[in-house]
């Protein structure tokens, strides 16, 4: 379902599933975060091989995966992802949201969802048309994810966590080719490290010749794949050679494919990669036996060969009806008196629509993208609202390595904290250092659909790696204006380090106009033999981020430029740095499965929130004082049948106003391939610590899921509400219910 979707149903009830625990126990509450990313997942890509298929599905904010369920195998993929602390508002990561699967037969993908309101946390659910074997894996950038999948357990495959800053479209999810594993299991690359004979130039030269080979520039891959082949010999020859062969026979010169394959077959006669050679071999002999077309006369001019683009059309269109009704009644205890209240809190119709133009041909790789909603809402006096959340086109060369993209646009790195419109431009100058800049308007919310033009920024960066065969790093400057105030300047950077059990993720942000640390963040990831993950994650930051902007908060004037005459420029800083409380954090989460069928999560955070100073006739903020986490869940896959799906949570949160816990039962059962049921019963009880009091509810609901036709998907989902707050001075009972119904065509 559309992320838009429960946003909706977010701000109209606010007493639903999603606003309980984002309101709670979602650790990232303690620090806001800019509001330009409403959307969790950004594209999915896939490139396929002989072999197996690579998927890459991007996010819009940095992410950490925590785990995955089932280990290998399986119709059905789930993986645990957990977003940097604070790096997003808590309700984004509270959505629903899906991407249109990528046309891959070898990864037969028939869904991929994104679900932040799972009991066990977000999580990212990927659905195959039959069963598979899979491998599951931290995308390099950090905001990706990277599944490799094949048909059969012995050709499993595992993805190559090189950058994917040297993929095709490198800023909006291209992946890096799959690579078979060894007999041991292990990911052959890089291979500089196994041979001293493949040299840094060798290394460069054939990941290039694997994006000119997706980009189907066959002349480039040619030329950079002959100059490996013809250099020192190596453990990037064979591979070289193989793909020198591919390469000009998808070129259409056979009779040179064909002294490619002999000659691979001549030096390399065993293993799996011979066999695939035997077989392009006997292909390309049997176009070679085919009628040759007739020649030509003489003097008769040759038909110009017109360059070949290829095309590919992808997205989706979805239309849900939502609708949410409440009753409430409020008895004073000190006067006796009962009030009541029924009232409709949501009656829309939602359409959505996301659409991907794709065009490569010689030399490059082009695309165009629109994601934009429409609400039809029909309650008395409510007006009809449209979002954009992404409108842009890009277009890569690559032979120069020269990437741009213009329009409104997400991005999460480089000094930019959110969806902007404007333009972003990248040059790969060197073999691993690649310059970008980034210019535009913010855009606070996807509901702005004009060009704001007050805040206007620039961000310039430097990308750098790999490195010692797991480092890259980007360091940035950005300034941005706020009409002719500084709103933001800053300097930071991000290090990576990424291997097959580990991960660390580190990012900085300091302004030197306010002379403060804006953010400071910290993930590590370690995964053991037995599959056990463990992660850390420690966030220092000013909450809400600071920008001249801040002096807002608290004012009646909507405008800076009116705030101005009354502060001064001085001023406004100064109101702005009061208004930014410092906000810290740390979080461990574990991730242990047992089995094939059961699996265990576990995550705990503290946190804090210090104190604002009065100014400005804002009163004083009190610091939250020490606030504490826990959440655990037990996961059970297959226990009756293939695919479904069982859940125990239980969720605890102790902060200053109240204790809180939480009991989360959610089921997933599979009446046949094509039609799901997902019944869920959450129960939650507060306890005041300030005044006495107490809160009780109970939120059964249940979604019904059914899939037609391999693209087409119709959605029902109702539930309730019934609860009970008990205080000194009134008793509160709430009842509500809610139903949302639809359908999504993925084309």
């Amino acid at each position: 379902m559309n992320q838009s979707f429960r946003a909706t149903r977010r701000a109209a009830r606010p007493l639903g599933v999603t606003a309980l625990a984002a309101a709670t126990l979602a650790s990232a509450s303690v620090a806001r975060a800019q509001d330009g990313i409403d959307r969790v997942l950004s594209v999915a890509d896939v490139i396929d091989s002989e072999q197996c298929a690579v998927v890459r599905i991007g996010f819009n904010m940095p992410v950490n995966m925590v785990s995955s369920f089932p280990l290998d195998t399986g119709d059905e993929l789930r993986i645990r992802v957990k977003s940097a602390p604070g790096s997003v508002p808590p309700s984004a990561m509270q959505t629903r949201e899906s991407l249109h699967p990528p046309s891959s037969t070898l990864a037969s993908i028939t869904g991929i969802a994104y679900e932040g309101d799972r009991p066990e946390g977000p999580t990212l659910d990927i659905s195959f048309r039959r069963p598979v074997f899979f491998h599951v894996g931290q995308g390099a950038d950090f905001r990706s994810i990277i599944v490799a999948i094949s048909d059969h357990a012995d050709t499993a495959c595992t993805p190559d966590f090189r950058p994917i800053a040297s993929a095709p479209i490198a800023a909006n999810g291209a992946v890096a080719p799959p690579q078979p594993r060894n007999a041991a299991g292990e990911l052959p690359l890089p291979l500089r490290a196994a041979d001293p004979n493949a040299s840094a130039q060798s290394v460069s030269r054939l990941q290039d010749a694997r994006t000119a080979l997706t980009g189907k520039d066959y002349p480039r891959a040619i030329q950079l794949l002959t100059a490996v082949v013809e250099g020192p010999e190596s453990a990037l020859t064979p591979e070289a050679l193989e793909l020198l062969g591919l390469a000009r026979e998808r070129n259409g010169q056979l009779a040179h494919a064909k002294a490619e394959y002999e000659e691979f077959l001549r030096r390399y006669p065993k293993g799996d990669a011979a066999d695939r050679v035997r077989q392009r071999l006997a292909g390309v002999l049997a176009v070679g036996s085919a009628p040759k077309p007739e020649l030509r006369r003489p003097g008769q001019p040759a038909t110009p060969q017109q360059p070949r683009v290829a095309w590919e059309f992808g997205g989706s269109v979805s239309e849900y009806f939502l609708y949410d009704d409440g009753y409430h009644r409020t008895d004073d205890i000190t006067s006796g008196h009962t009030i009541t209240d029924n009232q409709v809190n949501q009656d829309q119709l939602l359409t959505t629509v996301d659409g991907i133009a794709t065009a490569r041909g010689p030399g490059y790789v082009a695309r165009g993208r629109v994601s934009a909603t429409f609400t039809d809402d029909m309650l008395a006096g409510a007006k009809n609202q449209g979002t954009v959340s992404a409108l842009y086109i890009e277009a890569m060369d690559t032979r120069q390595h020269v990437f741009g993209r213009f329009g409104r646009q997400t991005r999460s790195t480089g000094g930019v904290l959110g969806r902007f419109d404007g333009g972003l431009f990248s040059l790969k100058v060197a073999p691993e250092v690649k310059f970008e800049v980034a210019g535009g308007y913010p855009v606070d919310s996807s509901k702005v659909l004009h060009v704001d033009t007050s805040r206007p920024f620039v961000a310039t960066s430097l990308a750098l790696g790999r490195f010692r065969k797991a480092w890259d790093a980007d360091i940035y400057f950005v300034r941005q204006n706020n009409h002719n105030l500084i709103d933001r300047e800053a300097i930071g950077g991000e290090l990576r380090y990424l291997d097959s059990s580990r991960s660390v993720f580190a990012s900085i942000d300091y302004d030197v106009h306010f002379k403060r640390v804006n953010l400071a963040l910290l993930n590590a990831t370690t995964t053991f033999k037995d599959r056990t993950s463990v992660s850390v994650a420690v966030d220092y930051r000013q909450s809400p981020l600071l920008t001249s902007n801040n002096a807002l908060i608290g004012q009646t004037l909507t405008n800076i430029v009116d705030l101005e005459p009354i502060y001064g420029a001085d001023g406004i800083y100064q109101l702005a740095a009061d208004r930014s409380a410092t906000s810290k954090s740390v979080t461990v989460s574990v991730a242990h499965p047992f089995n094939e069928k059961f699996s265990f999560n576990a995550d705990a955070t503290v946190s804090n929130i210090g104190p604002t100073p009065a100014s400005g006739g804002v009163a004083a903020g009190p610091s939250t004082g020490t606030e504490e986490y826990l959440s655990a869940q037990l996961i059970g896959s297959g226990l009756l049948k293939s695919g479904d799906l069982g859940i125990v949570g239980f969720r605890f949160a102790n902060t200053g106003a109240s204790y809180r816990y939480i009991l989360d039962l959610n089921t997933r059962y599979p009446i046949s391939r094509a039609l799901r049921v997902n019944p869920r019963l959450i129960l939650s009880y507060r306890d005041n610590k300030v005044t006495p009091g107490t809160e009780f509810s109970t939120k059964p609901s249940i979604r019904v899921n059914y899939y037609f036709r391999k693209h087409y998907q119709i959605e029902l989902e109702s539930g309730g509400e019934w609860t009970v707050d008990r205080s000194q001075v009134s008793h509160d009972t709430t009842l509500g219910y809610y139903l949302n119904m639809g359908f999504r065509a993925d084309f």
